[in-house]
């Protein structure tokens, strides 16, 4: 079997002098003796990537990874506002996150960017949009995006077919207690009922029913569905099915 010399600095051949020098220092910082001993929950530590806007190297893109805490908090968001771009007339390999919320969220915006943040190497921005029911009404926000990374692209398969977002089949094993949490903090409404709203309006109405049934059987949570302006289909939560 053929020998993999990737890492072998001494023998590589696809990296020049400067990246392997860049390499064997951080390989030294990685192997540094310490003697901490405490035990941390993989993927807890991590720190924002803004600090750090150059362009990785290719073999650095592999080493991100979602963790299942970050998972459940996509799979929450992507029900949301949140999106995948694959930007494919731009030959981009790798799909990004990005997602946006307007000023009143701005908490919970910003509790998701330091959730995120680890792959993002930029700040979030802010956002101007005009209503699409024709008013003329602006709309202002904040908005981030992350880095094109491999991690991102294999959610992109599982979420979008033909550059159109879906509900996934798989649904049901995705929605965990974290994912429903950001899915109403991000997509949700109360109504002056008591009865709250969640705005699936780019999901088709069999895609609806799908997510219905999934939190009725995972969470006895009962809900029905309504079309706002004859045309978006919106999920309603009962009250006494919150209490």
């Amino acid at each position: 079997m053929k020998e993999n010399t990737f890492f072998n600095l001494e023998y590589n051949t696809q990296m020049t002098p400067s990246q392997k020098s860049r390499l064997k220092k951080k390989i030294e910082l990685w192997n540094k003796p310490t003697n901490v001993k405490s035990i941390v929950v993989w993927g807890t530590n991590l720190t924002l990537g803004v600090s750090d806007k150059r362009i990785l190297e290719r073999h650095v893109y592999h080493m991100y990874g979602l963790n299942k805490y970050h998972l459940s908090v996509l799979t929450g968001l992507l029900l949301g506002d949140g999106w995948l771009r694959l930007e494919e007339k731009n030959r981009s390999v790798n799909a990004r996150f990005g997602f946006k919320q307007s000023f009143e969220k701005f908490f919970s915006f910003w509790k998701v960017f330091l959730i995120i943040g680890h792959f993002c190497n930029s700040l979030p921005y802010l956002t101007k949009s005009i209503s699409s029911r024709g008013t003329g009404k602006f709309f202002y926000g904040f908005c981030f995006q992350t880095r094109q990374l491999p991690c991102f692209t294999e959610i992109y398969k599982l979420w979008y077919v033909n550059g159109t977002k879906i509900v996934p089949e798989e649904i049901f094993h995705y929605l965990d207690e974290i994912a429903l949490t950001h899915w109403i903090e991000s997509d949700g409404s109360f109504k002056p009922d008591g009865s709250l709203v969640l705005c699936t309006d780019s999901f088709t109405i069999k895609e609806n029913i799908l997510l219905m049934n999934t939190i009725l059987i995972k969470y006895d949570i009962k809900s029905s569905l309504f079309i706002r302006d004859n045309k978006y289909a919106r999920i309603r939560i009962k009250k006494n099915s919150m209490t």
